[in-house]
């Protein structure tokens, strides 16, 4: 029996010819025991039955292949099967959706009740984020307000709520179990149990007590808030209400007099007198308008007449005027100060003088400094640091004398000037350039009038009736 594969050391020259199969399977194993060459994968092991020893190098293949085949497909059939397993019980089945839709959490003897004709309904639709108390009392509401039979109401209610409801609430009610609602009052409980969360909190007393009106609310805005605050607290004193009212109100405002002098006999009389009050604040708030719009305009007039007035002015009016008005604020941001020349008197004889008077405010004495010059002396602070015809408190004083009237005998011609009590001083020079200068010519107006009658009729009621007569 020949050897299934050949080695290296089978000669192959006298068997190429009469096994030729073999011959090549021994080149091809000589190819793999050969260095440096790219070796081929190692082929599968086939199981024991599918290899004989009279099988040739091309059968054999065939049958490992066609194994590896046969596995291949069985883990591919398999990864599919799994693959879809997981994709049908991840959805719900048509047949569970299907159950749900013909379920009713109704019991059979609310669904065979034959529904009377009643027209059409528009119901209001929840869909599970609103209040759901709100909710059924706006759905009862609608329901009783149509022909239905009183003893057929609380089924109809039962069957005809879905209608009501839309989105993930429709589904809430369907998703109920079959044959569990049996009236209206249990489908109440259910639904207000299921939603209970969006259920909004009613206001209290002390919800009322927090409403106060602001410093710029006006009382229609109050009145509107305090209604509705006291709208939505159930068994509500009236008493208490009255006093919440009082409270709220903005201090000394004319309401709140009212009420203090006047009490209301109950909360619906005080809103009753508030609707007069509201009346005359928005009145006076009007009339305020209309005087500050009156303001603006009679402003904006009168700004235009000045300044057509100063367009129309000669131009050396305006001049004098603008230095004259020019001169009065340098007055007005800079102090007077009397010149030098203003007195005809040294200042040792004006100290002399000022010795003798009873007026005159004299100095504080000036703060110890080692710095100051001891070479010059002033004998109005009678102390070194500057000499007296450079002290400013001294022209200070001097200054404030002059204007109540004293030592203007010591004045010189231009110290006179000066303060005004002789000659023409510049300024008085200008006013009297104002004063001379010509107003202009004021516009008078004239209103044309035609007297007479008509030269064909006269001027008298007769002539005129006569003319007439006669045209005719």
């Amino acid at each position: 029996m020949q050897p299934l594969f050949a080695s290296e050391d089978t000669p192959v020259v006298n068997e190429r010819q009469a096994h030729p199969r073999q011959t090549a399977q021994g080149t091809s194993a000589r190819r793999q025991s050969t260095p440096n060459r790219r070796s081929t994968p190692d082929l599968p092991q086939a199981s024991e039955d599918l290899l004989h020893p009279g099988m040739n190098v091309e059968e054999m293949m065939r049958s490992i292949m066609s194994e590896e085949m046969r596995t291949l497909e069985a883990q591919v059939q398999q990864h599919f099967t799994s693959q879809i397993h997981k994709a049908t019980t991840s959805t719900p089945g048509f047949d569970d959706l299907a159950r749900g839709v013909r379920e009713t959490p109704l019991t059979s003897r609310i669904t065979s009740t034959i529904t009377p004709k009643f027209g059409s309904i528009s119901f209001p639709r929840f869909d599970g984020m609103s209040d759901p108390h709100d909710h059924l009392l706006q759905y009862k509401h609608v329901v009783q307000s149509t022909n239905i039979p009183t003893d057929m109401l609380d089924d109809m209610m039962c069957k005809l709520f879905a209608q009501s409801l839309k989105g993930a609430a429709l589904r809430w009610l369907c998703n109920l179990p079959a044959e569990s609602i049996d009236s209206f009052d249990e489908l109440s409980l259910e639904f207000m149990r299921s939603y209970s969360v969006h259920i909004q909190s009613g206001k209290t007393t002390k919800d009322l007590w927090g409403v106060i009106q602001g410093p710029q609310e006006s009382l229609r805005a109050y009145i509107k808030r305090f209604s509705k605050a006291i709208s939505e607290i159930s068994g509500l004193d009236d008493g208490t209400a009255r006093e919440a009212l009082k409270k709220g109100l903005r201090h000394r405002s004319l309401f709140k007099n009212e009420i203090c002098a006047r009490y209301p006999s109950t909360i619906q009389d005080a809103l009753h007198r508030a609707k007069g009050f509201i009346e005359l604040e928005e009145e006076n708030e009007r009339v305020e308008r209309d005087l500050a719009r009156t303001r603006e305009e009679l402003s904006k007039a009168r700004d235009e007449r000045e300044k057509n007035f100063r367009r129309e002015r000669p131009r050396q009016q305006r001049r004098t005027e603008n230095r004259v008005e020019r001169s009065s604020r340098r007055d007005r941001k800079c102090p007077f100060s009397p010149p030098k020349y203003a007195l005809g008197i040294s200042p040792s004889e004006l100290i002399a003088h000022l010795k003798r008077q009873d007026f005159v405010t004299w100095p504080k004495k000036l703060p110890e400094n080692p710095a100051r010059d001891t070479s010059k002396y002033c004998e109005f602070h009678k102390d070194h640091g500057h000499n007296t015809i450079d002290c400013r408190a001294l022209r200070a004083e001097v200054a404030e004398l002059l204007k109540k009237g004293h030592l203007r005998e010591f004045l010189t011609e231009k110290g006179r000037e000066t303060y005004g009590l002789g000659g023409e001083t510049k300024e008085r020079r200008i006013v009297q350039q104002i004063e001379d200068t010509p107003s202009p010519p004021s516009v008078r107006k004239t209103i044309g009038v035609i007297c007479g009658g008509s030269i064909y009729s006269g001027e008298t009621v007769t002539a005129i009736k006569s003319h007439r007569r006669k045209a005719m």
